[in-house]
């Protein structure tokens, strides 16, 4: 009777740790990426903020996991002074789950001369895992459409605001051969009260 509770108690040790590896292993699946030779596993390693006002702070997250059977300490390089990014937990127990959280200060995104930057910006960020900051391929991309907010216009700086007005929007070159050079230029014209600024021109 006392061999048969041993065995007993043992098959139910054993069948316990097997349905904790295999919750652990189906947590771990269902994150998509990884980091090359680190096996930190990402929901997503892209964040596509979309259109932004120069006026916003964008924030997004993507979960992680740590599919390791060691602590893992997660810090960032190359991070530009308009994103901010955190961890949490700061050190990320083996096998479980944590956030990556980013913080994106449109109206910080500025050139040289401290002009805002306008349009497709893109950023990518090096996650370095336990110091490690030799591999290269660890990298978060960050995109936004930084578009100008004029919600807050009165009425009277909208009546004075500037006008584009294209004399053409389309023009076809027909048949050309190839290495053939060809050009068109197109006009506008201001036609409202205030100068207009081009900010950026960008070829499709």
């Amino acid at each position: 009777m006392k061999t048969k509770v041993l065995m007993s108690a043992f098959f139910l040790m054993f069948y316990t740790f097997g349905s904790f590896a295999q919750q652990v292993k189906k947590q771990a699946d269902s994150f998509r990426y990884k980091m090359e030779d680190n096996k930190l596993k990402l929901e997503k390693t892209y964040f596509n903020i979309g259109n932004a006002y120069n006026t916003e702070v964008k924030k997004s997250s993507t979960a992680i996991f740590n599919d390791t059977d060691q602590p893992m300490t997660i810090t960032f390089s190359g991070v530009p002074k308009y994103i901010t990014m955190t961890v949490s937990p700061k050190i990320l127990p083996a096998k479980s789950k944590g956030i990556i959280n980013m913080e994106y200060r449109i109206a910080e995104n500025v050139d040289s001369q401290k002009k805002q930057k306008w349009g497709y910006q893109n950023s990518r960020i090096r996650v370095v895992i336990n110091g490690n900051t030799q591999n290269n391929k660890n990298n978060l991309s960050i995109r936004a459409n930084i578009q100008e907010d004029y919600s807050k216009l009165t009425p009277a700086q909208l009546a004075k605001a500037p006008k584009i007005e294209m004399k053409e929007k389309l023009f076809e070159f027909g048949t050309i051969n190839q290495g053939d050079k060809v050009t068109h230029e197109f006009t506008f014209t201001n036609t409202g009260k205030t100068p207009l600024e081009i900010r950026k021109v960008k070829g499709s």
